[in-house]
């Protein structure tokens, strides 16, 4: 039975999904006129059963899920699952000095821009790094076109239930439809206390009034995701990263707690930001240009690979799908090559050997769980 035939219900909830979804911020984030290319992405992912699409308003500031609706209104509901989040209002921004020094260094991708300033808190002042977590400061700024206003489109934060709620409303308006199958709080690290109480609270009144059918997180710290999943009863947990060739750190706390409390893990970030698709061309590891020492253990990994003629996004993309607590592996592309590279590994045979090579050259854990072909 091919991988993307079969079927998981998210936690306790009704909703379905397949064993295999696809995340849409590669698709947000292609240029203006290529629409027909983020649809055909969609399309050919739903011909080869996939239901699950994971979406979020700062995916292209809006763009993912205006395009994702776009299918939706061609094809019918039924046969699309939506996931997407919250956390963020896209709305209309100037280009202050905090603005213009996110931008300058770099740190236009929203979360991740936050996860480098949460890191190095160094760099900004903590009034700066204060008003980031008070929402006041967008959290990506939009490379598109100025509007005629002068303002370009921006994520700002805001975990407060109101504003929760904003975000669930014009995310139903970009989609052209009347509920959500899953909505996953965005980021939730930095507002651990929102996400668990007000946030919350929110959410579990937007899926009493039926307009959200599951609700969950999407995250990239396994900590977090643990002080999260345990105060509150979640559907899902995005975990992004954590799971891999690379850092299988969510295997040994995560995946435990979620299958204790029925918890469905969807499986993200598989490629650890690009090193395990092409250790050479995307040499970047959680959203960072890749230290020497990982650069060579991607590239051990790759050379015992090649031996058995299997790429090493082919293995790393197998890896995290066999992981019995994985109840949904997350695929990310955004051009049809990489999604047609990616749909045949999940059905390509891989040798035993090659994983007890890597484990035997400690590449990987003596008792990770192997793909069984």
């Amino acid at each position: 039975m091919a991988m993307t035939a079969e079927r998981i219900a998210l936690g306790t909830s009704a909703v379905h999904v397949s064993r295999v979804g696809l995340g849409l911020h590669a698709i947000g984030n292609l240029p203006p006129g290529s629409e027909g290319l983020a649809h055909d992405l969609i399309r050919r992912a739903l011909e080869a059963g996939i239901d699950l699409f994971d979406t979020a308003p700062e995916y292209g500031q809006g763009a993912a899920e205006r395009r994702l609706g776009e299918v939706i209104d061609a094809v019918g509901r039924p046969e699309i699952v939506i996931s997407s989040k919250v956390g963020y209002l896209i709305r209309p921004i100037r280009r202050g000095p905090l603005v213009r020094r996110i931008l300058r260094e770099g740190l236009t991708n929203g979360p991740a821009g936050y996860r480098h300033l949460w890191r190095e808190g160094r760099r900004m002042s903590r009034s700066a790094l204060a008003r980031i977590g008070a929402g006041r400061v967008p959290g990506s700024v939009a490379d598109g076109p100025r509007r005629a206003d002068g303002l370009r489109l921006g994520g700002l934060v805001d975990w407060s239930p109101d504003g929760i709620r904003r975000s669930v409303e014009d995310s139903l308006e970009r989609l052209g439809v009347d509920h959500i199958d899953l909505i996953l709080m965005h980021d939730p690290e930095m507002h651990v206390r929102e996400a668990t109480t007000g946030a919350y609270r929110a959410l579990v009144q937007l899926r009493e009034e039926g307009t959200v059918s599951a609700i969950g997180i999407g995250i990239n710290h396994v900590d977090a995701a643990i002080r999260i999943s345990t105060a509150v009863d979640l559907d899902a947990v995005l975990i992004a990263g954590r799971y891999t060739l690379l850092d299988q750190s969510a295997a040994m706390t995560l995946f435990p707690l979620a299958q204790r409390r029925r918890v469905t893990i969807l499986a993200a970030g598989v490629f650890n930001s690009g090193i395990l698709a092409d250790p050479r061309a995307a040499p970047f590891y959680d959203y960072a240009r890749a230290g020497r020492r990982t650069r060579a253990r991607a590239a051990a990994m790759e050379a015992i690979c090649l031996r058995y003629g299997v790429p090493l996004r082919t293995a790393a993309l197998r890896f995290t799908a066999a992981h019995p607590a994985v109840g949904s592996v997350i695929l990310g592309a955004g051009s049809m090559a990489h999604l047609e590279d990616d749909l045949a590994a999940l059905e390509r045979p891989i040798p035993g050997a090659l994983w007890r090579d890597l484990m035997g050259a400690g590449l990987l854990p003596e008792d990770s769980v192997a793909p069984a072909d």
